[in-house]
């Protein structure tokens, strides 16, 4: 009985001495966790009701945490996978995506080993993003952050280079997270020596102008096991036509090639599509350049037609209307203008193009009479509340187009 007293003593004597709260802590109930669930969905529940609680367009403490709690989440995947498994790196996706996150992942096809993971806010599409490099040094699972322009759709390609100074390089495209969705941002990297890091040859907004929104690919053109870059972008419209979605865009394409210092632009040229080699002919005109009008022709009459009508004569902005294309036909060999003074357009033409080896050539300039102008309506315009591009009661009941086909 004497020992019972004298433990019953110690016991008080204890919890007396112990601090408060780590009494209270000990006391009090662990938070409810639902059964059967592990880290790595605790790791991504609670990066999600982080990331819910943004409110600015930067990386603060909640968000640096919520990222690094998925960069947890994803390098325990692909040390689960190790460096031979690495194919199935998507997996986690599935786990990510079950749980409304945002994150999107990239490898090299032909070197899975490397891989682009970004992770974005799924609340707010526009705010600030996380982006993480991992590779593998042997049986070491290496990473980086990268800061990249935007992070969506992101192209890889990685190539060995044979110099020890920097064995591996790789090239990264990437587009905006809000905005013009088609606005792209390269970047080249290059490993260092022993593997340990990743240095920056060129970077979003530094080195490389895309050339405007459009579509950028990477793709070894020479077959050397080195990719080049190629850029189809969208040009400025030209002026001379009153802004229509029936008219093609005009594009331009761009190549670069990989050197020591960087990808260098290796060729540039206008994408010569039947509306694109009109727009072409009428500067010709404009400029009297008759050597270039000439070869955009397909005939000597085509041109003596094109000098009679005086059409590089009106080239001043929304001197030129296009009118409603044929179903089907939004790049199409055969377009249909009306064109003059702005306020007016009083003439009408039909523009048939001609594919010969590879190239357009005008074909055919036919006048088309235009009907009387409606009652309050500008002449040769559509009449009030007709659907835009229309055409304007020209007599011929023909379809038209304004495109390439």
């Amino acid at each position: 009985m004497r020992r019972l007293a004298l433990l019953g003593t110690g016991l008080a004597l204890a919890l007396a001495l112990t601090p408060a709260h780590a009494q209270e802590s000990r006391l009090r109930p662990a938070p409810w966790v639902p059964a059967g669930i592990d880290s790595t969905r605790l790791w991504a529940l609670e990066a999600r009701a982080l990331l819910d609680q943004t409110t600015t367009d930067s990386i603060g403490t909640n968000e640096s945490r919520a990222f690094g709690l998925l960069d947890r989440l994803v390098r325990r995947s692909f040390l689960q996978l190790g460096p031979g498994g690495m194919r199935g790196a998507r997996g986690v996706l599935t786990v990510l995506d079950s749980l409304k996150l945002d994150v999107e992942m990239v490898q090299d096809p032909d070197l899975p080993q490397f891989c682009v993971v970004t992770y974005f806010n799924s609340k707010f599409a526009g705010y600030a993003a996380w982006t993480s490099l991992f590779w593998w040094r042997g049986q070491d699972l290496m990473k980086q952050s990268l800061l990249l322009g935007g992070g969506r759709r992101i192209q890889m390609d990685v190539w060995w280079t044979g110099n020890e100074l920097g064995p591996y390089e790789m090239a990264l495209v990437d587009y905006r997270r809000t905005g013009e969705p088609r606005a792209g941002f390269f970047t080249m990297l290059r490993l260092s020596r022993q593997g340990e890091f990743w240095g920056a040859v060129q970077y979003a907004g530094t080195s490389i102008d895309l050339g405007g929104p459009g579509q950028a690919r990477l793709v070894d053109l020479d077959n050397d096991g080195v990719p080049e870059l190629a850029q189809w972008a969208t040009s400025e419209p030209d002026a001379r036509f009153v802004p229509d979605m029936n008219l093609p865009p005009i594009l331009s394409e761009r190549i670069w090639r990989r050197t020591d210092a960087g990808f260098r632009l290796l060729e540039k040229r206008t994408v010569a599509t039947p509306f694109t080699t009109f727009v072409l002919f009428l500067r010709a005109l404009e400029g009297g350049q008759a050597a270039l009008a000439r070869s955009l022709a397909a005939t000597p009459a085509i041109y003596a037609k094109a000098l009679s009508l005086r059409l590089g004569a009106f080239h001043a902005a929304k001197s030129w209307r296009a009118s409603e294309p044929a179903p089907g036909e939004r790049w199409a060999e055969s377009m249909r203008f009306q064109y003059g003074t702005p306020a007016r357009l009083e003439h009408g033409l039909e523009v048939r193009m001609k594919e010969v080896e590879g190239h357009w050539l005008v074909a055919g300039l036919a006048p088309l009479a235009l009907g009387p102008p409606t009652a309050g309506a500008p002449p040769g315009g559509p009449k009030s509340g007709a659907k835009p591009g229309a055409k304007p009661g020209a007599k011929s009941g023909a379809n038209s187009g304004t495109g390439a086909r």
